[in-house]
């Protein structure tokens, strides 16, 4: 007998009957299949854990390197500045503090600035949202 269809025929009797073997073996084999897999991904997430571990200490270092390279940088230029002053006939002693003074101006600036954009991390019109809510809440527990 052959089955009907768009693929090759194929005899009845080719297929493979149900096996007669008890189901207990079966569900031991999955329950160590499955106690595999999971040591496998476990293995594997712990490797990738070690491994990011190991790219963010290189990365921090590397930051690290880069802060020192960058300040020492940036004291080369207040150098430069203040010799640059001395040789417009100033006193070395007055070029240094004008340097120094330029130096807090800037930083007082950077200072302004993240004081001016910190006032956004406090999600502040969803706390606008909520004040009224919580106050008419406020309000109706103290009738």
């Amino acid at each position: 007998m052959t089955s009907k269809g768009n693929g090759p025929s194929v005899m009845a009797s080719d297929a493979a009957p149900p096996s007669p073997e008890p189901q207990g073996g079966n569900i031991y084999q999955l329950t160590h299949e499955l106690r595999a897999l999971v040591h496998d991904h476990i293995e594997l997430a712990t490797l990738e854990t070690r491994l990011a571990f190991l790219t963010a200490l290189k990365m921090a270092i590397a930051a690290a390197i880069t802060a020192i390279v960058l300040v020492s940088a940036w004291l080369s230029l207040l150098g430069a500045a203040a010799l640059g002053l001395i040789g417009l006939g100033l006193v070395p002693a007055v070029a240094m503090l004008l340097v120094a003074a330029a130096n807090v101006l800037l930083a007082f600036g950077g200072w302004f600035y993240v004081k001016q954009k910190s006032r956004a991390l406090g999600w502040p019109v969803t706390q606008q949202a909520i004040k009224p809510q919580a106050a008419a809440e406020t309000r109706e527990i103290a009738k």
